[in-house]
């Protein structure tokens, strides 16, 4: 499988990516890396299409509530 590359800032080639390939998916940058394999991926793809896991503003705003303890 060739690898599938995302750079997560296009505008550069000096910040993380996401690295689709045979051996699962990694995320980040040089020695700064995390691996997933394939089940891990998907459910974290299907946490984000379900809404779950969602902008960082999200939970942020939630944190900052008095309700939030």
């Amino acid at each position: 499988m060739n690898p599938i590359i995302f750079n997560l800032c296009p505008e550069s080639d000096h910040y993380p990516e996401v690295v689709i390939d045979s051996d699962g998916v990694r995320i980040g940058e040089a020695n700064n890396t995390v691996r997933l394999n394939y089940a891990e991926w998907n459910r974290l793809v299907s946490l984000v299409h379900s809404g779950k896991l969602t902008s960082i503003d999200r939970y942020v705003a939630a944190s900052l509530t008095p309700d939030a303890a």
